[in-house]
């Protein structure tokens, strides 16, 4: 699940719990300031009440207030609030339907099965879509890194700890960097290239317009496509 849409979640789980406890929970009758707050946004309704007390006298009808809950007022602020969160989520730039955070899984994917190319194209997006997505720096830095292009891989490492100097992964791999600038002094710069050369990925992905599955092809394939799973017919 994207960052955004975990934050808007969670918030709109708060927010729920928040108005609910606001109209069910009684804190101290009419005179309670938070009764009166909920009475004032329409989630109670404060009413005066006839109540039959014994006094030294004998019995006698007095006026108390007493606080209901608003249900109706309770299912409108609920659906308003899921319309706000809905409407903030779906206003995130997005690239092919997707966000910053789900780029940044569609190359976490990629680099998972060595396919650095495509994982860069991918995080390259998700950082494009989001400037201050530390981890999309960070990982298309390993992704470099994988490939051998080691002034690309520091550049991408050194803008991740700017965005996020806390976070530790970031200097380990720095640290692995470094060392493989050791790895690759002690080799030579053609034994670099070699190991460049065979991590290179043979064959592309493309991605299903209707139902996204990602299927491997050659590399360089080019024409007319059935996707295997919605047999939607497309071309790249």
């Amino acid at each position: 699940m994207p960052r955004l849409q975990k934050t808007l979640a969670v918030s709109l789980v708060l927010f729920l719990v928040a108005i609910t406890l606001l109209c069910l929970i009684d804190f101290g009758g009419g005179n309670s300031s938070i009764n009166k707050l909920a009475s004032f946004v329409g989630l109670k309704a404060v009413v005066a009440a006839p109540t039959i007390e014994a006094g030294r006298y004998g019995l006698s009808i007095v006026s108390k207030e007493s606080v209901r809950p608003n249900i109706a007022a309770l299912l409108v602020y609920a659906i308003l609030g899921f319309i706000i969160a809905s409407t903030i989520y779906s206003l995130q730039p997005k690239v092919g339907g997707l966000g910053s955070s789900d780029w940044t899984d569609v190359g976490r994917r990629m680099s998972e099965s060595a396919y650095y190319e495509e994982a860069i194209d991918a995080y390259s997006i998700a950082a494009q879509l989001n400037p201050q997505a530390a981890t999309a720096f960070a990982e298309r830095g390993v992704a470099y890194h994988k490939l051998g292009d080691y002034e690309r891989a520091v550049q991408d490492y050194h803008t991740a700890l700017r965005l996020r100097p806390v976070v530790t992964t970031y200097y380990q791999e720095l640290g692995d960097y470094f060392n493989s600038l050791k790895l690759v002094a002690g080799h030579g710069l053609s034994e670099a290239r070699m190991v460049k050369a065979e991590q290179a990925p043979t064959t592309d992905f493309l991605w299903c317009p209707n139902c996204f599955l990602a299927m491997k092809v050659p590399k360089g394939s080019r024409g007319c496509f059935n996707c295997p799973k919605c047999s939607y017919e497309f071309f790249a």
